[in-house]
């Protein structure tokens, strides 16, 4: 099970348990006595709700089976989630009324009650569809650091960070133009996204036809999830190599650098605020992109990031001595990593 699994699992229960509890905190508004039995059918009522709803949101929503959906334009998406997640929620509505409550069918409002359920279910799956949206739009994991305002001070980190950019788009911009180069980019970063999705990564930002993704500093198994997350994007590209021949006519290259190291991380930004890394180890990395490619390679690594890594037994490493890089006085050693 990857690691993008085990945390939608574990969100999944934690929001079962909401569920549960704001059921239990909605049964005093419609309930004629509130006893144990009654708090306990209305945490049913509740956890069922959740329990398809972003069931749905993280399993099949968010998953390979709505690729396309998930690259339509936002309102799309967003009506087309919308009216899934509302005949969600009444099919829960339903489901507990058979379940837990069944003389709510036997009433004679019982088909009003539905209706008035329906349009309140639609304005529910308005909100959490459009929040869920932008939450994609500024990043989860950005956006929770921003709410909690972790970084409203500067803090200091360790973290990897994979500079990756792509080749072939010079080439495709001057056979197809700009618009067939970025319709190529744009595909191709979202295959790259749901690969450092899998692996934990976060996207930190996009520069033209270049994506940085950083993870944070863990166990040194745990480190080496960058490099297993390289692979399974070159994996990913083989798989839709003909996807990528019959739209654009070339199946992309691409080069990547890992370094890692101390930065210092906080919020940047006034119309438009952002979580910004600063220090030596990112600009680092950056250079080493920059070496990579003057060096001929797909991948380098630097050894200082090597060293807190433990790698699998596939994994071999070359070193390519130690050089310097643009800007930096100090040579650096880089290493070359291949699956064997």
């Amino acid at each position: 099970m990857d690691e993008r699994t085990k945390n939608r699992l574990r969100q999944l229960a934690v929001l079962v348990i909401v569920g549960a509890a704001a059921g239990i905190a909605y049964m005093p508004f419609v309930a004629d006595e509130v006893t144990t039995a009654q708090a306990i059918r209305f945490a049913a009522q509740g956890a069922i709700i959740v329990l398809l709803t972003f069931g749905f949101e993280f399993f099949v929503a968010q998953g390979p089976a709505s690729e396309r959906l998930r690259q339509a334009p936002f309102v799309v998406v967003l009506i087309s989630k919308s009216l899934i997640t509302t005949t969600l929620i009444v099919i829960a509505y339903m489901i507990g009324g058979l379940l837990l409550f069944p003389d709510r069918f036997a009433e004679n409002t019982a088909f009003r009650d539905l209706a008035r359920d329906t349009g309140y279910a639609l304005v529910v799956a308005l909100w959490l569809q459009f929040l869920l949206l932008v939450r994609g739009l500024v990043g989860g994991r950005i956006l929770t650091n921003i709410i909690l305002g972790r970084y409203h001070k500067p803090l200091g980190e360790n973290r990897i960070f994979m500079f990756l950019d792509v080749g072939g788009s010079t080439a495709l911009a001057e056979k197809s133009g700009g618009v067939g180069a970025y319709a190529m980019i744009s595909r191709f970063f979202f295959d790259v996204a749901q690969e450092t999705a899998r692996y934990g990564g976060d996207t930190h930002e996009y520069i033209g036809d270049e994506v940085v993704v950083t993870w944070p500093f863990e166990s040194k198994r745990r480190n080496a999830r960058c490099l297993e997350c390289y692979f399974a994007i070159h994996e990913r590209l083989k798989l839709k190599a003909s996807s990528y021949e019959r739209k654009f006519g070339l199946v992309p290259e691409f080069r990547a650098s890992l370094h890692g190291g101390p930065i210092v991380a906080g919020e940047c930004g006034d119309d438009k605020r952002e979580i910004v890394y600063f220090g030596d180890t990112i600009n680092t990395a950056a250079r080493m992109q920059e070496k990579c490619k003057e060096l001929r390679r797909k991948l380098v690594i630097s050894g200082d990031l090597l060293r807190q890594m433990e790698l699998r037994p596939n994994y071999s490493a070359a070193s390519l001595g130690k050089v310097r890089l643009r800007g930096r006085k100090r040579p650096i050693e880089l290493f070359d990593i291949e699956l064997g």
